[in-house]
């Protein structure tokens, strides 16, 4: 259960890697709103409730199952774009993957990735998936860092329950 909610906040938290979250353009805590598209489906819809120390917890935790999953994860920054190219098994496929990320200051973001799979997953050999995020303002009561909702369901995947 972890895991999977791990591979599934690993887009959310913009990029895998720790090692450049020093040189990560700042963002705004409080809640943001993910819309997720991808091929063949209807846009998907997410919030995410994020601070500082919560954002810190989710990228060692993903920082964690990247280098448990891939062989290979590189990241390179140019201005406000983040570019990552990575192979990872996450279960029982080679997934090859290629995503930029753009920033527009401190409150949106856009993530457009390509992943191959060999074998095929779920019957596909190619996901295109594309991300908006944007920040919407302050929590709303009684929301918990790293409260996550998604599909009409809340999880907390990384900060205090």
């Amino acid at each position: 259960m972890i895991r999977a909610m791990l591979l599934l906040a690993m887009p959310l938290l913009i990029t895998n890697s720790v090692a450049y979250a020093d040189e990560m353009p700042a963002r705004k805590p409080g809640l943001w709103e993910i819309n997720t598209t991808q091929s063949g489906s209807p846009t998907d819809v997410s919030r995410l409730r994020i601070d500082a120390p919560t954002k810190a917890n989710l990228m060692a935790k993903a920082n964690a199952a990247t280098k448990e999953i891939c062989s290979r994860h590189d990241t390179h920054r140019e201005g406000d774009a983040i570019t990552e190219d990575s192979v990872c098994n996450p279960m029982s496929s080679r997934m090859t993957t290629h995503a930029v990320t753009t920033f527009h200051g401190d409150s949106a973001y856009t993530r457009i990735y390509t992943s191959h799979y060999d074998p095929p997953f779920t019957g596909k050999t190619e996901t295109n998936m594309t991300q908006e995020g944007k920040w919407l303002g302050a929590c709303e009561p009684g929301m918990k860092p790293g409260d996550f909702f998604t599909h009409g369901k809340k999880l907390n995947v990384g900060g205090k329950s």
